[in-house]
């Protein structure tokens, strides 16, 4: 268009050279009216909105399928022997725990049977010895305390009577030296004054009873007041009489007979004494040597103790001996480790097998173990936890979801990293072997502000997009961008959800310029991408 304009002003500079200046001006105002109408005519372009689309920046990672750590197991006996029967085929799955092989281990078996049974006699005999040892102990406990508690008693005895037979031969000997002592003087004395006494009362009693009788004879006083008296009399001369034996007696001391008896008491109550001393002394003699029995026994208590503990010992050594023929006779059946697939038979019955021949290998599939490597620049953005999106050739179509378990160390050499990504496998569909690949989630933009990617061109160095507004008018904008996959691109600044941007037809374009907006069709950027 631009070269038109300038061929049609060379044309009006020709013919200024033939006509007047007026008339040279008139065409130059023409051919400028023609160039803008030109101009002014509407473009035709393709646009679309922006939307609000969750975005994620990925990285893509390629690798093979293989069994988790674990994951895989190979079936051998545990020692050598003969192959009874195999129940699994190649390609059969099998659960944990599921008998797949069974040996031909019955010697063993025979075993292990004999080791229960003696297991059993055992521990009948540790029972019986423990029971015995416990009915010994109780036992020895029950005399040693009956021991010691008589001994108790005993020595309280002995102390008791020891003392009750002193304090009679201390009465003895008291009553002897107070015979031997006879009256002290103030006994005496007392005596004699109780005489003198006696002898004025006895005086008096008679002086009345002679006055009474008198008087009596006169018929002054009556009959009894004259016996009354005479009673009085003859009582006072017994008083006296009585209180003179008595000084009489305290005055003679005692007799022989009386310190004869008090001598014999007191070797009575020695020999008592001495009797008390050797039969309590026998007694608690008895006590102790009943009591050292009874430690005695004790021994024989310990003796009972040992013998449980060694039948004890015996039933540990039965329940080694059962639980090592159990083992060699668990050996006949084989189970398998994992729940998996039977992926190799290598033996068939009536084979001999040892540890070291295989008979066959399980692998684990509910879940497989991706390894890939990826360039440093992007693992090095890859952490544990991580999902990421897998796909194989064999399942076209299908996404499988994982997770990053690892991330390895980079290798100089190469500068290479290798990464495990964790795939569950229910359903058992993904294959060992099979190669794969991984699209890891590195973030996640959940509100972007997306437009197609076509919509993107470069204008001094600067990412920028012509929007159309309500008028159909193009501006141009410098955008900054975010993440992007193969269709979007996130917008971070400068445009708004909602906007319409041009997709196709925006590269001749200026700011400004008027266009005819269409609906964008995918298909005609690739067309223009060509041209």
């Amino acid at each position: 268009m631009k070269i038109t304009v300038q061929l049609k002003c060379s044309g009006a500079l020709l013919l200024l050279l033939a006509a007047a200046i007026p008339l040279a001006g008139c065409n130059k105002s023409s051919a400028q009216s023609s160039t803008d109408s030109t101009a002014m005519k509407p473009v035709a372009v393709q646009v679309a909105a922006a939307e609000i689309h969750p975005m994620q920046n990925m990285v893509l990672a390629q690798g093979t399928l293989q069994p988790i750590q674990g994951g895989s197991a190979t079936l051998s006996a545990p020692i050598a022997g003969k192959i009874r029967s195999i129940l699994v085929r190649d390609g059969d799955h099998v659960l944990a725990g599921q008998t797949l092989v069974i040996m031909d281990y019955r010697t063993s078996q025979a075993l292990a049977q004999g080791a229960q049974a003696a297991l059993l006699t055992a521990q009948a005999q540790a029972k019986e010895a423990g029971l015995a040892a416990k009915a010994a102990g109780i036992d020895q406990n029950s005399s040693l305390q009956l021991a010691k508690m008589n001994l108790q008693a005993a020595q309280a005895s002995r102390t008791e009577q020891i003392s009750l037979a002193k304090t009679a031969l201390q009465a003895a000997e008291t009553n002897l030296n107070k015979v031997l002592a006879g009256a002290r003087p103030q006994e005496i004395a007392q005596a004699e004054q109780a005489v003198v006494q006696a002898q004025a009362a006895s005086s008096h009693a008679a002086e009345t009873d002679q006055r009474q009788t008198f008087l009596y004879s006169k018929g002054i006083v009556s009959l009894q007041q004259k016996q009354d008296a005479d009673t009085a009399d003859t009582q006072a001369k017994a008083a006296l009489a009585s209180a003179q034996q008595q000084l009489s007696l305290l005055k003679a001391g005692a007799r022989p007979q009386d310190v004869q008896t008090a001598r014999l008491a007191v070797q009575q109550q020695k020999q008592a004494l001495q009797q008390t001393i050797v039969q309590e002394g026998a007694k608690v003699a008895a006590a102790q040597a009943a009591l050292a029995l009874a430690k005695h026994n004790s021994l024989h208590v310990d003796a009972a103790k040992q013998q449980a503990v060694a039948m004890q010992q015996a039933v540990l050594q039965k329940e080694a001996e059962l639980s090592a023929a159990q083992t060699t006779a668990q050996y006949s059946i084989l189970k398998a480790p994992v729940s998996g697939v039977v992926t190799a038979r290598q033996l068939n019955p009536g084979d001999m097998s040892d540890p070291a021949t295989p008979i066959l290998k399980v692998v684990a599939v509910n879940a497989l173990e991706m390894a890939a490597m990826v360039p440093a620049q992007n693992g090095i953005q890859i952490k544990p936890g991580m999902k990421a999106e897998v796909s194989t050739p064999d399942l076209p179509g299908r996404m499988f979801i994982g997770t990053v378990q690892s991330v390895g160390q980079v290798d100089p050499a190469t500068n290479l990293l290798t990464i495990h990504i964790l795939l569950p496998n229910p359903a058992g569909v993904l294959k060992v072997g099979v190669f794969a690949t991984a699209r890891i989630v590195l973030n996640t933009a959940q509100n972007a502000v997306t437009i197609p990617r076509a919509a993107i061109i470069t204008r001094k160095g600067k990412p920028v997009v012509f929007v159309v507004d309500a008028a159909n008018t193009a501006h141009q904008v410098t955008v900054v961008t975010g993440l992007q996959n193969n269709r979007l691109v996130q917008i971070k600044q400068g445009v708004a959800s909602g906007d319409k941007v041009i997709c196709l037809g925006q590269y001749e374009l200026d700011d400004g310029a008027q266009v005819t907006p269409q609906p964008y069709n995918a298909a005609d950027a690739g067309s223009e991408a060509g041209e």
